[in-house]
């Protein structure tokens, strides 16, 4: 069976020449705010009402960051709330960077720690790896090298990722050796078209938010056609405008957890959509919930 990852073997493909060739071009988009980085507290007794607990030690603490790694030795960058809990199962958010870039570029270009530490999320940002079979079985392990210090809750894991990141962060939840461990992704700019999966299995009802530049001529339209591949196996029919958020569909009638959308707006390959606040309160609309609302984003 002939998929985008058989052509990556044994050379390097026109696809990670394309995604090489990118990450040299420019350093991803991003980052006015230098305090977006930062990890924030959260308010647990408002907000964390009905949240699991962890009955296992922990070694992980609240000091910021963290460091692990995956089983291939990939670092992984760790952020909590400053005033973590070891006893509270809190949501991770995994971030994967962008084509050539660190665990650091990723936290900065994407913007998001502060928000998501404020809303409870332990925030795991990972240095990229060049896209190969075995790299996506490697990434799909970030929540399990991060639970073993960390208290997680293993119903509110999400990725997100720009270019190589959202190649990622698609591909460890329909590669058949990597899906399972996410409960919703929102990839960006992801160089993989659907004609790359028509050969997948579909996995399980996933929820879906895919952003792609408008002018993103590296890989113009590919957005879109992964957004109905997901579409199609979240058994969707037809679209309409979402709304609240500009440039953006809903696809209509999905499965039960498999909500899919897609959001397209004028960025440039390099250029990550600045959409942070809306892929937190899409992640938070899955797994167990407090039972208060999220804090505001900020």
């Amino acid at each position: 069976m002939m998929t985008f990852f058989k052509i990556l073997r044994p050379r390097i493909s026109p696809l990670v020449r394309a995604l090489a060739g990118f990450a040299l071009l420019a350093p991803l988009a991003g980052c006015s705010d230098p305090e977006a980085a930062k990890a924030v507290q959260f308010d647990y007794a408002g907000k964390a009402v009905g949240w699991p607990t962890c009955q296992s030690p922990k070694t992980g603490t609240g000091t910021q960051p963290g460091e692990v790694a995956t089983a291939a030795g990939t670092r992984i960058v760790v952020k909590t709330p400053t005033n973590y809990r070891a006893d509270i199962a809190h949501p991770l958010l995994v971030l994967y960077a962008a084509g050539g870039q660190d665990a650091e570029d990723a936290e900065r270009s994407y913007e998001i720690t502060r928000k998501a530490t404020a809303r409870g999320y332990v925030v795991a940002s990972v240095d990229d790896e060049q896209p190969m079979p075995e790299a996506v079985v490697d990434m799909a392990g970030v929540p399990k090298a991060v639970a073993k210090s960390w208290c997680i809750d293993e119903s509110r894991i999400f990725a997100t990722g720009h270019s190589n990141g959202g190649l990622y962060s698609n591909a460890v939840a329909f590669y058949p050796d990597a899906r399972g461990a996410f409960r919703a992704i929102a990839p960006s700019a992801a160089g993989v078209r659907k004609q790359d999966l028509k050969d997948y299995s579909c996995p399980k009802p996933t929820p879906v938010k895919i952003y792609h530049g408008a002018y993103d001529m590296g890989f113009s339209g590919w957005g879109r056609g992964v957004a109905e591949w997901w579409a199609e196996c979240n058994s969707c029919k037809g679209e309409k405008p979402l709304e609240g958020e500009e440039g953006c569909v809903v696809f209509q009638g999905c499965a039960q957890g498999g909500e899919t959308i897609y959001c397209e707006g004028p960025w440039l390959h390099m250029m990550w959509p600045g959409r942070s606040t809306e892929i937190l309160e899409f992640f938070d609309n899955y797994g167990t919930r407090s039972s208060g609302t999220p804090p505001p984003a900020g």
